[in-house]
């Protein structure tokens, strides 16, 4: 994409030479104008005088609801990050406890398998009967002693 060159407005169809040195000072005469302008608009009356001020104090009002605005903005913004940031850390808290609380369930887990296999051993099974229900195979005999024979 070519660029175009810009051309001032005054210059923009002719082609004849410009003294510098005229341009400048008609460009400070200009300005002067200009300065002298503004300062006969603010020395012109007192209505005007009051206008403006009262437009800097709309402006400084206004300014200042923006610069509230954007305090509230922010303070909310720093309190919802707040709350979002204590929610964080208590969950993390609460998946520490309830990974503590998984491993005190997964040995339990396994000391109760291991019950399981012992319980379905015939060997405990039989010793189990032996001492609880006082069972004997065909051909023993069972004795049974006081427990209290020491007194």
């Amino acid at each position: 994409m070519a660029r175009r060159r810009r051309r001032s407005k005054q210059f923009k169809d002719s082609s004849k030479i410009i003294d510098m040195e005229q341009a400048r000072q008609e460009r400070q005469r200009t300005r002067m104008k200009d300065e002298d302008r503004q300062q006969s608009r603010t020395e012109a009356s007192p209505e005007t005088a009051a206008r403006q001020s009262s437009r800097k104090l709309k402006l400084r009002k206004r300014k200042q609801i923006r610069r509230r605005i954007i305090f509230a903005v922010l303070a909310l913004v720093l309190i919802v990050g707040a709350v979002s940031f204590g929610r964080i850390v208590m969950l993390k808290h609460e998946l520490r406890q309830a990974e503590k609380q998984q491993e005190i369930y997964q040995k339990e887990k396994e000391q109760l398998e291991k019950e399981m296999e012992e319980i379905n051993d015939l060997d405990h099974l039989e010793e189990q009967a032996r001492d609880q229900m006082r069972l004997i195979k065909p051909g023993e005999t069972l004795y049974i002693f006081p427990e209290d024979t020491a007194e």
